[in-house]
């Protein structure tokens, strides 16, 4: 699948390339994942560039043709080349009155539908074919992209997808379109590594708050603790986009809570997205917040990060999301879909 999971690619990320000299390179090559323009592909390519030396990589002979290619010293792993290039979208959500159930409608009552205290977590979440059929069952609304899957109907599988161009189905297998509005998500998980298939949501996908929303990001960690996070800032307007979305899921909340019953059973969450997966779902706590969270003091992402991954996320919120996804050359194998 080319979703990006943050648990998934990142988890293991290393931020030098084991064995290479200081004044060891490497051409690294990336390819727009669809054909796109010339001012988008020069402005991704700028965007790179400053992600790597971010990290603490040099770059230098970018060129943009139909593809970008880039000198970095030292060598970057697979794991990077493939991470720098994504769009780096990031989405907060309110998660209960996003959620999607079976009735193609939000239930922020219905734990089985939003996971209920493990919100977002993959015990509710559903297979990666349920979810896609779902989702493609909904019209579409507003203005956004296309996500075209192609599915196996009689082995319930997803075989490729998503991909933001419209895709035709080889003999067997059928194309389905994911509309505007509507989106598809990766569940958290505890343990990547164990853990079985990864599980998905469908949401609505109307985001309270953006990447243009934040500012200052980075990496560092939790205090008090060793576990790695990023922090940043809202701008004014994230600021206050951020109140009021807090604020609606606390006054939820106490809607919800039952007379003698544990106010935790009644609190609702937010849901912080990046680029097709799931990074964190954190409750709001209406007995200490409820007029929701002001924000003046910035925010932390923590939880399912590497110390890498999490100098790698501070990087690419740093220069806000690509224009167009590049893969590296190396990457361009498999399923090959029409232009």
């Amino acid at each position: 699948m080319l979703r990006r999971s943050l648990v998934l690619v990142l988890a293991g990320l290393a931020l030098a390339a084991a064995g290479c000299g200081a004044h060891s390179t490497q051409t690294l090559r990336l390819v727009p994942q669809v054909p796109t323009t010339a001012a988008k592909l020069r402005s991704a390519a700028t965007l790179v560039a400053s992600r790597l030396n971010a990290l603490g990589y040099r770059t230098s002979d970018v060129t943009v043709g139909s593809d970008v290619v880039l000198r970095v010293s030292p060598p970057v792993s697979s794991t990077i080349a493939a991470a720098v290039g994504a769009p780096a979208r990031l989405r907060f959500y309110d998660w209960e009155e996003s959620v999607i159930g079976p009735s193609e409608l939000p239930d922020p009552s219905d734990a089985s539908v939003t996971g209920g205290p493990l919100a977002g977590y993959g015990a509710s979440g559903l297979p990666e074919y349920v979810a896609v059929m779902r989702a493609a069952a909904r019209p579409p609304y507003g203005i956004g992209p296309d996500w075209w899957y192609i599915v196996n109907v009689a082995e319930h599988r997803v075989v490729f997808g998503p991909w933001p161009a419209h895709l035709t189905a080889p003999s067997g297998d059928r194309a389905v379109r994911v509309g505007p509005g509507t989106v598809v998500l990766q569940a958290l998980s505890n343990d990547p590594e164990t853990a079985p298939p990864p599980r998905y949501y469908v949401l609505i996908d109307r985001p309270d708050l953006t990447t243009s929303d934040i500012a200052d990001p980075r990496s560092g960690v939790v205090r008090g603790t060793a576990e790695p996070d990023v922090d940043f800032h809202f701008t004014p307007t994230g600021e206050q986009a951020f109140l009021n979305l807090t604020a609606q899921v606390a006054e939820r909340g106490v809607a919800l809570m039952q007379p003698d019953e544990e106010p935790s059973l009644a609190f609702q969450h937010i849901a912080v997205a990046l680029d097709g997966a799931l990074i964190d779902v954190p409750l709001v706590d209406f007995t200490i917040y409820p007029e929701g969270i002001d924000a003046y003091s910035g925010w932390q992402l923590d939880g399912e990060l590497t110390a890498g991954a999490a100098k790698l996320l501070a990087a690419e919120l740093s220069t806000g999301p690509l224009p167009v996804r590049l893969l590296p050359a190396s990457a361009r194998s498999g399923y090959s879909p029409p232009p």
